[in-house]
């Protein structure tokens, strides 16, 4: 992946549009505690916005959540990766660009 990590990646569902990416370590949250006040806090979202931004680049729609969190007491880091759409590519000619 990318921050110097790597995780096991399994398919969810039958249907296959769902994946899971399992990881051990995250350099995000290193030094961070969350109090209880804050325990619905969901601090390693950035990751998930990080890889729903680079599908969109390649023209694929995910959700992207996690599941499991170590922060939050989990043993690793789960997060789930949902397809909901490849979308065609549209070509446009010098007229409408």
């Amino acid at each position: 992946m990318f921050l110097g990590i790597s995780g096991t990646v399994t398919c969810v569902n039958k249907e296959s549009n769902i994946f899971s990416i399992i990881f051990d370590n995250n350099p995000l949250s290193d030094f961070v505690e969350l109090p209880k006040s804050l325990s619905s806090l969901n601090y390693c979202s950035l990751l998930c916005g990080v890889i729903k931004g680079a599908l969109e680049q390649i023209r694929i729609k995910v959700n992207c959540y996690f599941v499991k969190d170590m922060l939050k007491g989990d043993d690793y880091y789960e997060l789930y990766i949902q397809l909901n759409e490849v979308m065609k590519e549209e070509i446009l000619n010098d007229e409408e660009s």
